[in-house]
């Protein structure tokens, strides 16, 4: 009797679905920032943001499944992308910082209007948001890892097809849950609106201290060793 579809991959879609979702519900900037949007543009642009931060990860996670080939080549564009992507993230917390009046109801009066000109579009924010996300690779990495262990992930192409469609269908009920809970509990917590952008834009700082901390540790250092 031939196992059906549902049965062979059930386990590695759970899998995909589950990592993903509970990754997506803690606070993070990708999902703050998914409900700043809402908030301001409405939902055709918070699905344009977020639909780029899957195209992101499902990317990232193709490639470490695919591993060499792909991993060089992010390897050698990584130490011209990460000052950028420094920079970009310090101008985002810089106007959470100092733009006085962002809340979530009022952020398409202040945030997107200091944000330069490319940063209002959805699909730019995400893509460098999602960029400057390093901590995904160690995470996917390791899931990757344990998951072909357990032989619940193998070799071939329908199986990466289910795990991808599995992570993409959790990052996306988890971001949305998160927006949908955050403006559910607007209402109770409107004067508090200011403390959203404050940690908004500590997670912005926190990211970029932490990205300036890696490409020290894996360009900066080698090279000021090798020329002094």
């Amino acid at each position: 009797m031939e196992t059906s579809f549902f049965q062979r991959y059930w386990k590695l879609f759970f899998a995909g679905f589950a990592i993903s979702f509970l990754g997506a519900l803690p606070i993070g900037s990708l999902n703050l920032t998914a409900s700043q949007i809402y908030g301001s543009s409405g939902l055709s642009k918070t699905i344009i943001f977020i639909s780029t931060i899957l195209l992101i990860e499902i990317m990232v996670v193709l490639g470490l499944l695919k591993a060499s080939a792909a991993l060089r080549a992010g390897k050698k564009y990584l130490p011209y992308v990460m000052p950028i992507a420094v920079l970009l993230l310090i101008y985002l917390s810089y106007s959470c910082f100092f733009t006085g009046d962002i809340t979530i109801k009022q952020m398409d009066g202040s945030l997107t209007e200091t944000l330069p000109l490319p940063l209002t579009s959805p699909f730019t924010l995400g893509v460098v948001l999602g960029i400057s996300n390093p901590l995904q690779f160690p995470f996917w990495g390791g899931w990757n890892q344990w998951l072909y262990q357990r032989k619940i992930l193998r070799k071939g192409n329908a199986w990466t097809m289910v795990y991808l469609f599995g992570i993409a269908l959790g990052t996306l009920i988890g971001m949305a849950m998160f927006v949908y809970m955050a403006h559910r509990l607007q209402t109770y917590m409107e004067r508090y609106d200011f403390m959203f952008t404050w940690l908004l834009g500590l997670f912005y700082l926190g990211l970029a201290i932490y990205m300036t901390q890696l490409f020290y540790k894996l360009y900066l250092k080698s090279f000021y060793k090798a020329h002094v």
